[in-house]
């Protein structure tokens, strides 16, 4: 946000993103799927509200409403490129996965 023009958003990105990147981290299991599917749904939904909440502030209702859309393709692509990405490191890098 910072770099890309969007300062504004910063103050909210950090605060979202750190929540959405500790619940995925803290519900998600390295030996169980359901988890990981579980910790994209719970932390991207935390971030699709909290960008609402932020944008309804920043932006107004009408562009908060017209960016759940997106928020919730950005959410859904990196579930369905990250979950399988991570399935695959901890199979052939488990050395990264130890308890």
């Amino acid at each position: 946000d910072m770099l890309s023009g969007y300062l504004v958003f910063a103050p909210a990105t950090f605060v979202i993103k750190g929540l959405e990147g500790f619940l995925a981290g803290f519900i998600a299991d390295k030996k169980s799927l359901y988890r990981d599917v579980l910790a994209v749904v719970i932390a991207g939904s935390v971030m699709v509200t909290g960008y609402f909440i932020a944008e309804i502030f920043l932006l107004g209702m009408g562009q908060a409403i017209a960016e759940i859309l997106p928020n919730i393709a950005q959410v859904s692509v990196g579930g369905l490129v990250g979950v399988p990405v991570a399935l695959i490191l901890r199979r052939r890098l488990p050395e990264l996965f130890k308890d």
